[in-house]
């Protein structure tokens, strides 16, 4: 009697545009994981997607979630693209992988030639996992040198122009606008930026010096 083909469930992660245009894109990914089960002799069934999530955890994955769910339904294979698609955590990682095993599942990796049905796999997906890890431990520490950079360069970390400071000019006659109406304005707000300086003109001066202060977001 002919074996029943294995049943397997895709899942492909993306977590910015700039991933989703290149060569980590959902129809790559969807791609590789179609070939790879084909050239397998497992049948692939639903495909599930996380679009604009981090790999860092696995909680509010909504496609994670389902494709472990239907997986240990079918006691199949979760297929993913490469690790980093499916976690960048070690901690998350072999807890997924627990889980499928808890329930008669297994994983596979395309990129790597990983498969958690021989030993070897899974010695192999933990030292991938923990490679993972460290590799986004690296990309955090070089966002965070480079805004330890611009902090010292520049007295702020922001690269935008959003608004910087808000203060209050207590001279009769406004440098940026002149009296306007047949009144004279008492002063002038100063909206300033690395981009332009605003003045927006009051009849009277606010009640506190610190009631219209703004902070940067």
């Amino acid at each position: 009697m002919k074996a029943r083909p294995r049943q397997a469930v895709g899942y492909i992660r993306v977590s910015t545009t700039r991933q989703a245009d290149s060569g980590h894109s959902p129809e790559t990914q969807a791609d590789m994981i179609a070939r790879h089960c084909e050239a397998s002799g497992w049948v692939l069934g639903a495909t599930e997607r996380d679009v604009g999530k981090t790999g860092r955890t696995a909680r509010n994955r909504p496609g994670l979630d389902a494709a472990i769910a239907q997986v240990c339904r079918e006691e199949g294979v979760l297929v993913v693209a490469s690790l980093t698609r499916l976690s960048r955590s070690v901690k998350d990682a072999c807890q997924i992988l627990a889980r499928l095993h808890d329930c008669k599942a297994d994983l596979a990796v395309i990129s790597g030639g990983m498969d958690t049905t021989t030993i070897s796999g899974r010695l192999l997906f933990q030292i991938m996992a923990a490679i993972a890890e460290f590799e986004s431990d690296q990309i955090g520490e070089r966002v965070r040198d480079a805004q330890a950079y611009m902090l010292q360069k520049n007295g702020t970390d922001r690269t935008d122009h959003s608004p910087q400071a808000l203060r209050w000019s207590t001279e009769s006659e406004s440098p940026i606008f002149g009296s306007k109406n047949g009144w004279k304005p008492c002063g002038t707000f100063i909206l300033a930026s690395r981009k332009a300086v605003v003045g927006i003109q009051l009849s009277h001066a606010p009640s506190t010096a610190n009631q219209f202060q703004l902070s940067p977001a």
